[in-house]
């Protein structure tokens, strides 16, 4: 059996343009995950069980934004307590030499609540909501050959919203934040198929397809465009369908010399995220995602321990709004990466270029409910060409 312990404590202060929010906050909880390992009928069992406790309190007091050298007026006082518990439980069962059974499911339970206060620290508004889920999940593998395994699961599952979406809860009859308002948990219906295989570091590869039913997703907007001024809502039928791609290895060359080799790694998603028959936005898109996303490294391997080689990203084109009007362009970037690692394992040296060509593009965007095809201050600069550098020593 595993327990684990944590405590996290922050002071932060974060300016915007329309308030400045110092906030304090303490997270705390404990974790438990224990493995049994036995027979049932006559075959290999495994049971997985645990849970987590985790709470927090988070204390803010909002400012009005100010030019710099003026005193900070005090606008309001927001205290939030979070507690999040979740048990789970997993039986693996060996059903025959090639195909293993998944059952298992997980309970959850979440209480928000926050506490509006003026700047003299009278109460403004309560909001006060509790969470429960229950998460059934049933699954098997199959172990076709020697090197190739089918996987495939139905499972539930279920979101309350984390604070800062709980305290911004969007009134669609004003178009603004409505501290009245509470949220509803996103609850959702997952079907995944896949495979993987291969021979470990020479060659492996694996690839997944999914559909994700989802009901009350919590979506967020921002208010005016360039604002920093988001509010949440909870969408009514949304879908999730995609598929993810991974492949890597290292084929030899010994043409050009023995013992060298060109190390591959590739990674690629496809993302459908859309709203299903919604009253305001039809079929569209979610905004924020790309369709495409994917990464491609190749690396000639020396056995003495050099390594050099092209990195590529890419991002297609995506729509930042809800109504489907302006889109973020897409990207191809070009990296690349050197380095030397003592064939010992003692230390290790690298350097890598991103961006060599220097292109402007959109690394992610602030999503709108409707920009109305007119360009908006939505978008966030991807960096520029940049080099790193370090160094990795063992010292046992």
């Amino acid at each position: 059996a595993k327990l684990g312990v944590f405590y996290e404590t922050q002071d932060i202060a974060h300016p915007l343009p329309f308030a400045i929010f110092d906030e304090d906050q303490d997270n705390y909880g404990l974790n438990l995950r224990h493995v049994l390992n036995g027979q049932l009928a006559g075959r290999d069992n495994r049971v997985v069980w645990g849970g987590l406790l985790a709470l927090g309190a988070i204390d803010i007091r909002v400012f009005q934004a100010e030019p710099d050298g003026n005193p900070r007026v005090l606008d309001g006082i927001e205290n939030s307590n979070v507690l999040t518990a979740e048990v789970f439980i997993e039986n693996q069962w060996q059903a025959t030499p090639r195909l293993a059974l998944i059952a298992g499911a997980q309970v959850g339970y979440a209480q928000r609540e926050t506490d509006f206060s003026d700047p003299g620290g009278a109460p403004i508004a309560n909001i006060d909501e509790d969470y429960t889920g229950f998460n059934p999940k049933l699954g098997a593998t199959w172990q076709a050959t020697a090197n190739t395994q089918l996987f495939g699961n139905i499972s539930r599952s279920y979101e309350p919203p984390i604070i800062a979406e709980f305290n911004n809860a969007l009134d669609p009859a004003t178009g603004t934040v409505n501290p009245a308002l509470v949220l509803d948990d996103q609850e959702a219906t997952t079907i995944e198929l896949g495979a993987r295989g291969g021979n470990g570091p020479q060659h492996n590869w694996d690839v997944a397809v999914y559909y994700s039913w989802i009901k009350d997703e919590l979506l967020t907007v921002e208010l005016q465009p360039g604002s920093n001024n988001f509010a949440t809502d909870n969408a009514g039928d949304t879908v999730h369908a995609g598929v993810e791609i991974g492949a890597g290895g290292a084929q030899p060359l010994a043409w050009f010399n023995a013992g060298d080799r060109l190390r591959w790694r590739v990674a690629l998603t496809y993302n459908d995220f859309k709203f299903n028959d919604d009253p305001t936005f039809a079929n569209n898109d979610i905004p924020g995602i790309p369709t495409v996303f994917g990464n491609l490294e190749m690396l000639y391997e020396h056995p003495r321990g050099f390594y050099i080689g092209p990195t590529l990203q890419y991002a297609s084109d995506y729509f930042v709004d809800f109504a489907n009007s302006l889109e973020a362009e897409r990207y191809l970037l070009l990296g690349a990466k050197a380095g030397y690692a003592d064939p010992q394992g003692r230390y290790s040296l690298f350097i890598e270029a991103r961006n060599l060509e220097n292109d402007a593009y959109v690394s992610n965007t602030s999503t709108l409910a409707d920009a109305q095809g007119a360009d908006q201050a939505v978008f966030n600069p991807g960096q520029t060409r940049a080099f790193f550098a370090g160094v990795d020593i063992s010292v046992f």
